[in-house]
């Protein structure tokens, strides 16, 4: 479950900053981001649960994820509902609190990833780099996916 929450977190973090730097939204890409990444989120929010190691129960992150789930919950409604101005507000507090719990949990010297990053230093980055480098493919695929499906759907409209 660890390895579970810290891929879909670091895919999470990877794909909400992408989302923000982008210049264009409301496109068919924006929307299959945007959706892979509140799946991310839910994912990273739900699996928490199972990860007690350091307090041995529930800690303030816990809290932080229950209150993620509703933020990220409003923003999808938001965009169903065409209210642009909430889904922004809620999607860029729920990713920037996905920041600060990101924040907080390598700022503890015990956890798997500060140990990992002063341990096993080559192998960390190459954690790293495969993450971003995951990303940066599975990203590039949504592209392609959607400059396609917004291909298909046109050539209909044209017949």
């Amino acid at each position: 479950m660890i390895i579970a929450h810290a891929l879909t977190a670091s895919l999470s973090l990877l794909l909400g900053a992408f989302q923000l730097l982008r210049p264009k939204k409301g496109d068919r890409f924006h929307r299959m981001v945007g959706r892979t990444w509140v799946v991310c989120m839910y994912v990273v929010c739900l699996s928490s649960f199972y990860v007690q190691e350091v307090t041995e129960g529930f800690s303030w992150l816990h809290g932080l994820s229950l209150f993620t789930i509703m933020t990220v919950s409003l923003g999808l409604y938001a965009a169903i509902k065409g209210n642009i101005a909430a889904h922004k507000a809620n999607m860029i507090g729920s990713y920037f609190g996905s920041v600060a719990a990101f924040v907080g949990v390598i700022a503890v010297p015990s956890r798997r990833i500060p140990q990992l990053a002063m341990n096993e230093t080559p192998l960390f980055f190459l954690f790293i780099g495969l993450i971003v480098a995951s990303a940066t493919l599975f990203i590039c695929g949504l592209y392609f996916f959607a400059k396609y499906r917004t291909k298909v759907i046109n050539a209909r409209k044209v017949a």
